[in-house]
């Protein structure tokens, strides 16, 4: 009994495992990362603009329009009602409009979120289940941002138009990301620093 926690912490603690950890996590995170890029640089019109990326590749614009799909929903169960008034921009039935740049997606913070897990040594089935669970807990709590903003904007909530909620949101979702790393190597023990398998 006593050699399992020993066995888990050498892992943890081996210098090999972690810097090649390190150095996938660093790989995964900047793939992620350029093809966000270049996605939203082929989408863009001018420049490098590709029609065949924005009609069939374009995942940033679905995620952003789910976001905002969503965010709308939720608020409406509050009361706030509001509709779109263009690709990006919610209009509330009041007046107030807010608008969602393509920083505020959370890019960002998924493909952190997407390296950490297929960074890992785990088996290839858990690495797909607990990227796609934490792009979702991301993608929700982004939602409830949006939705809290509509809410504020309807209601004139004197003190949150100085508060920055793209802050506050990156706070609140690295805090969920730390929380799932947690609960990740938790319930991952076992398989830390062994081969990865399907």
């Amino acid at each position: 009994m006593i050699n399992k926690p020993n066995l888990t912490l050498s892992k943890i603690f081996d210098t090999s495992y972690v810097v090649k950890f390190l150095l996938r996590l660093l790989a995964f995170y900047l793939f992620f990362r350029l093809m966000n890029w270049l996605v939203i640089g082929l989408i863009v019109p001018g420049g490098y603009y590709s029609p065949f990326v924005e009609h069939y590749l374009n995942y940033v614009s679905w995620l952003k329009m789910s976001i905002l799909q969503t965010a709308s929903f939720i608020a409406q169960l509050f009361g706030v009602k509001s509709h779109f008034f263009d690709n990006s921009t919610l209009q509330i039935a009041t007046g107030g409009k807010l608008f969602m740049a393509w920083a505020c997606v959370g890019l960002e913070l998924m493909s952190f979120w997407a390296a950490f897990a297929f960074a890992d040594t785990t088996p290839w089935r858990k690495k797909i289940y607990w990227c796609l669970g934490g792009l979702f807990c991301i993608w929700f709590i982004n939602c409830l941002r949006v939705a809290l903003l509509l809410v504020a904007i309807k209601n004139k909530w004197p003190n949150f138009s100085t508060l920055s909620h793209h802050d506050t949101f990156n706070i609140a979702a690295y805090g969920l990301i730390l929380l799932m790393m947690f609960v990740y190597y938790s319930r991952n023990k076992k398989d830390l620093g062994q081969k990865a398998t399907s």
